[in-house]
């Protein structure tokens, strides 16, 4: 009997200002991957990367459908898990793995992943902000110092 297929998720942290975090799935798995999570109405958009490691498809994910009450992208990635049974899905969150089953780690990691992720999100949204600012100022004394 030939061995179970293996398939890989990889929930990792986004470029930061982006609300997003970075899913990277096997590629022959990624269209259930993206139906499970639109059963879930969960939009995810292809990102043009390539992993080094990994034939597989990486996706952008609004961080806001992690969480620990098992919503969202948790309700997703059951489902997808079911629906590629009996293949083993390696998952792991941001470099740690998981055993998909163990629902409760798995969204405690969700949930730290985009807490983690808002931070990021935050911080950058703060040093544009810092940036703006200091553009503007720039922009103001550049423009006082020109002859009338």
């Amino acid at each position: 009997m030939a061995e179970p297929q293996r398939i890989e998720v990889r929930v990792d942290g986004g470029l930061a200002g982006t609300q997003t975090v970075e899913v990277t799935v096997s590629r022959d798995a990624s269209d259930a991957f993206v139906a499970s999570l639109s059963e879930a109405e969960i939009a995810a958009d292809p990102l043009d990367k390539r992993p080094p490691d990994l034939d597989g498809v990486v996706l952008a994910v609004g961080s806001f459908h992690l969480g620990r009450d098992g919503s969202g992208f948790g309700t997703a990635l059951r489902g997808f898990t079911d629906s590629v049974a009996p293949a083993a899905v390696a998952l792991s969150i941001d470099g740690t793995s998981y055993d998909v089953a163990d629902q409760a780690q798995v969204g405690d990691a969700l949930a730290d992943l985009r807490a983690r992720q808002e931070s990021d999100d935050d911080d950058a949204l703060e040093a544009r902000a810092s940036w703006q600012r200091e553009y503007e100022q720039e922009q103001g004394s550049e423009d006082s110092e020109e002859p009338k």
